[in-house]
């Protein structure tokens, strides 16, 4: 694994917020995420993004699970 995320969001009007460690796959250009239960992960991928780096500072992921109209872009602070 190369990392922790926090995943925050809202589904049907309640928020929720997943603890995960990813995995980034430079050949396909993809970041796999798994959800941590009781410090441990799963081992199904529970989220799988495509990425564009667009500079040192800036970059692009696209959940595969949306549409592809629903990208978000990430500015390191």
């Amino acid at each position: 694994m190369h990392g922790l995320l926090t995943r925050e969001f809202t589904l049907l009007g309640e928020s929720d917020k997943w603890n995960m460690v990813f995995y980034i796959n430079t050949s396909k250009k993809t970041i796999s995420a798994y959800e941590i239960i009781n410090s441990k992960y799963t081992i199904v991928t529970s989220k799988i993004y495509d990425y564009t780096i667009v500079d040192n500072n800036t970059i692009r992921l696209h959940d595969q699970s949306l549409s592809q109209l629903n990208i978000e872009t990430y500015i390191r602070q």
